[in-house]
């Protein structure tokens, strides 16, 4: 698992699987804070959805509702949060149901 980084405001640190802000920490599944570094990884790019369910469940089978419920968390979960330029990182946007973004506010390598 990568090490600590930013994104807005948040620190996530998916060692612990958790992401803090503001003396809030939350924790997520273990997948959800997977699908966070994969966005993160690939931050303002589009992430297609094929991509995003290889990098984190590799060759195991799955549906598309297993990605959904982790970005539905992934949005629950960064909801008080605002970004240095005012904007919720709340949300990953979807792309024409073809993937998804994050916005590109991410810095890596904070420990």
């Amino acid at each position: 698992m990568p090490g600590d980084f930013r994104l807005g405001s948040w620190m996530v640190r998916p060692g612990l699987n958790t992401i803090e802000c503001d003396g809030k920490k939350l924790r997520l599944e273990p997948k959800a804070i997977e699908v966070l570094v994969c966005l993160a990884d690939n931050a303002g790019e589009t992430v297609p959805k094929e991509q995003l369910i290889r990098a984190v469940w590799g060759d195991t089978f799955v549906t598309d509702d297993v990605l959904t419920r982790c970005i539905s968390e992934l949005r629950k979960g960064l909801v008080p949060a605002p970004s240095a330029s005012g904007r919720s990182l709340r949300r990953t946007y979807a792309v024409l149901r073809a993937g998804r973004r994050i916005h590109p506010e991410t810095q890596v390598g904070l420990d």
